[in-house]
């Protein structure tokens, strides 16, 4: 018996197919359009400054350093690493949207709900370790579910280094990301005599030994291409101690990272809640990072001491300088005088001549509804953390009522990765700059797709 075939029917499922992809496409063209070639920032112009006379250090991961040198032999300046992390970003939303159980209009709401969110408007331009970290961290999460659809072991592995990748580019990301990592090398099917426990152990010990890899990886990075060991953790020292110090209206700080002239009232007219950045150019007695002029193995070790001591001999005020810190970072109480630049930098620092910034009309008419919406709660971090922590509980009662829904594992390691990035921020954040907190709000966006999702298996 003959069988018709409606063409019609057949066109329309597939504009609706291909609608997300089309969108997305769409909203990466607008991003090139309007802020191509890319911002380069003070970090930035430090990060390609080293790329072009080759004298590498560890202010910056090497791998990005790496990264960005090859992009420039192939596009010269910001372009091509703008170009880069933008299209990794983009193709991570891709598979990650596409592998989730809704309709063909709610992933084309999800791609633009990523795209749109002000907060990734604001930031995604830079080039920035802080994007190249959820560049491919969104590529790791999109190839791993992928690889889930479709049982795909190489997109699992490939997954895998994307990850890996991810967490070298910032320090910190480790301790955060590793419920990540958890996640993804837990087994998807096990024997019906392994043990909860068990497993639980053997994949704990698969985290630590691709995190274990991940170190190593970087140093011998770091070895091969000659760079110059610098060591940044004083900074955030120093910044505590002086905190704390004009807190209990005593210099803490060593002897040996300040000139004999130090006093409380130095360190106060110096200091701002929001950077640690200006206490080490406005001191009038002058305060060694280290970074220009390294300390001697002792005094590094006694830098240390004074600086985790700090908890236990000044709890207070040191628990309330982090506080306020977190307040900032948050903005849920920002200081009058906290710079727009710590929410978004959309400036040329000392290449303006050779790379121009972008002053294309469309260029011109998102910066000024940016300006107006910088200022809103939709463009600050508690905003989207609150959105995540509202989601939690819907996806318990989801997880309840589905005992079979494969994503809840990958939600649980979303939700705390969000936690672990606010704690670890609590704790590390040199200053109240939003990008810090750019993975925990990007995840929080991500876990209400989860919560309208239905595994398409």
């Amino acid at each position: 018996m003959p069988v018709c075939v409606n063409s019609d029917y057949n066109l329309r499922n597939f504009l609706k197919q291909l609608a997300p992809s089309l969108v997305l496409f769409a909203l990466w063209c607008l991003y090139v359009v309007a802020y191509y070639p890319g911002y380069m920032t003070f970090d930035s112009k430090v990060h390609f400054d080293q790329v072009m006379s080759g004298g590498w250090t560890t202010f910056q991961p090497v791998v990005f350093l790496g990264l960005w040198k090859l992009t420039h032999t192939l596009i010269a300046g910001p372009a091509g690493m703008f170009l880069l992390l933008l299209s990794v970003f983009s193709l991570g939303v891709h598979l990650f949207v596409n592998t989730l159980g809704i309709k063909w209009w709610q992933k084309v709401l999800a791609v633009v709900v990523v795209m749109l969110a002000p907060v990734n408007v604001m930031l995604l331009p830079h080039v920035w370790k802080d994007i190249a970290l959820l560049a491919f961290l969104m590529l790791s999460l999109g190839l791993f579910q992928k690889s889930i659809q479709s049982s795909n072991r190489v997109l699992k592995v490939m997954a895998l280094i994307s990850l890996g990748l991810a967490m070298s580019f910032r320090f910190e990301a480790v301790l955060y990301l590793w419920p990540m990592v958890f996640y993804f090398v837990w087994p998807t099917s096990n024997g019906l005599d392994t043990s909860r426990k068990y497993l639980i152990v053997r994949t704990g010990v698969k985290t630590m030994a691709f995190i274990a890899v991940v170190f190593v990886s970087n140093a011998l990075m770091s070895q091969i291409s000659g760079a110059k060991k610098i060591t940044l953790w004083p900074t955030m020292a120093l910044w505590d101690l002086a905190a704390v110090s004009i807190e209990v209206d005593e210099n803490l700080l060593p002897a040996f990272v300040s000139g004999p002239s130090m006093t409380v009232e130095d360190l106060t007219q110096a200091f701002e809640p929001w950077s640690n950045v200006p206490l080490f150019s406005r001191t009038k007695a002058g305060i060694n990072t280290g970074i220009d002029l390294p300390y001697s193995d002792e005094q590094y070790q006694t830098l240390r001491q004074t600086w985790l001591q700090l908890p236990f001999n000044h709890s207070q005020a040191y628990i309330k300088h982090r506080w306020r810190v977190m307040m900032e970072l948050l903005r849920i109480n920002e200081s009058k005088d906290s710079p727009v630049a710590l929410y978004y930098n959309h400036t040329m620092s000392k290449y303006n001549g050779t790379y121009p910034k972008n002053d294309s009309q469309a260029n011109v008419k998102i910066e000024q509804v940016l300006k107006a919406a910088v200022k809103g709660f939709y463009s600050k971090p508690w905003f989207y953390l609150l959105l995540g922590m509202l989601a939690v509980p819907l996806l318990l009662k989801k997880q309840g009522g589905q005992c079979k829904w494969q994503s809840s594992g990958l939600a649980r390691a979303l939700t705390a990765c969000i936690v672990l990035n606010v704690l670890v921020m609590l704790f590390l954040a040199p200053a109240a700059e939003s990008r810090y907190l750019i993975v925990g709000m990007n995840f929080s966006l991500l876990l209400w797709f989860f919560v309208f999702s239905t595994d398409p298996s």
